[in-house]
């Protein structure tokens, strides 16, 4: 190789050096909320790529108020009881988050049947309306449908949201802004198994979206009021 072919090269080699990352500038970022809904009732931790998220800890039958900025891209994501580095849930295959997105992460179940998964939360309700999703965190009130309505409504025809199973969100759907009961029957019936009818009564107003998580008693069993069903807002 001549002098000349060398000096070329070199220059090549530094024009792609100037275009690796620099790791001093902002990486992208995406946001989480975590819901703990696994009935073995003990505080956990949220690791993402082995980091911890946040500085608080999260009891059970509880979602987080803040939502967490954590990397963009295919992360790994653990829980952990609170102060341990041992991993109760992974969720695999790992998520990947996409850059500027809102997302929902969940422990559910319990002993050797507890998971851990994520939904992401995109959605802009029709203006005037509320949206609405559910997610269903209850391994023993299993498949369900799901109907959201006011709270005097004698439930009929078709649900809001049809064969929710253990460990899956609905898509949003646009309701009438106001109180709302969400009940859960057996799939293809009426025959209501669980009755989340608030006192106060669920309230979302016009353009907030919100999402509903149902989940199982502590120690495991079937849900049996509107205390195994956590409201979430959405990240701002």
């Amino acid at each position: 190789m001549t002098f000349r072919q060398l000096v070329a090269l070199a220059a090549l080699i530094a024009v792609g050096g100037a275009c690796d990352d620099d790791p001093t500038e902002p990486q992208p970022q995406a946001k989480v909320r975590v819901v703990n809904a696994a009935a073995s009732n003990q505080t956990v931790d949220l690791f993402v790529n082995g980091q911890r998220v946040g500085t608080q800890s999260f009891a059970f039958g509880t979602g987080s108020t803040a939502c967490f900025d954590v990397p963009a891209g295919a992360r790994t994501v653990e829980f952990r009881p609170a102060g341990s580095t041992t991993v109760l849930a992974r969720i695999t295959p790992d998520p990947v988050f996409a850059a500027g997105t809102s997302n929902t992460v969940v422990l559910a179940g319990s002993g050797t049947g507890i998971r851990a998964f994520t939904f992401p939360d995109a959605f802009t309700a029709t203006a005037g309306q509320a949206g609405v999703r559910v997610i269903n965190a209850s391994p023993a009130l299993g498949t369900s449908d799901v109907f959201v309505t006011e709270p005097g409504v004698t439930i009929s025809g078709s649900p809001t949201f049809e064969d929710v199973a253990f460990g899956t969100a609905t898509s949003f759907e646009n309701i009438d802004a106001g109180e709302v009961r969400v009940r859960f029957t057996d799939p293809g019936t009426t025959l209501v198994a669980l009755d989340a009818n608030g006192t106060p009564a669920f309230s979302i107003a016009a353009n907030q979206v919100r999402t509903f998580v149902v989940a199982d008693v502590a120690g495991g069993g079937m849900p049996t009021s509107e205390d195994n069903v956590i409201m979430l807002q959405a990240c701002s």
